[in-house]
């Protein structure tokens, strides 16, 4: 919605950037912390949708970053 709602504006604003940025950083810290959960706790299935799930918003944060590599890394996996 961040990013949306600066793209819609007249101009660009790299405070609205980086606040999205620093939300997608912690999104992926909160996705760490569920996949280790869930390799202690959960089945062979959960397991894997927690991983999927960290890989793509470390893909998603790549995305925001401009790391274009790491992205794809995150997405081939």
């Amino acid at each position: 919605m961040l990013k949306s709602d600066n793209a819609n504006q007249r101009q660009f604003s790299a405070r609205v950037r980086q606040h999205s940025v620093r939300k997608f950083h912690k999104a992926i810290l909160w996705a760490e912390q569920l996949s280790a959960l869930c390799k202690v706790h959960c089945d062979q299935r959960t397991q894997r949708e927690a991983e999927a799930y960290e890989l793509y918003m470390k893909a998603l944060y790549a995305v925001e970053t401009e790391k274009w590599e790491g992205a794809q890394e995150n997405l081939m996996s």
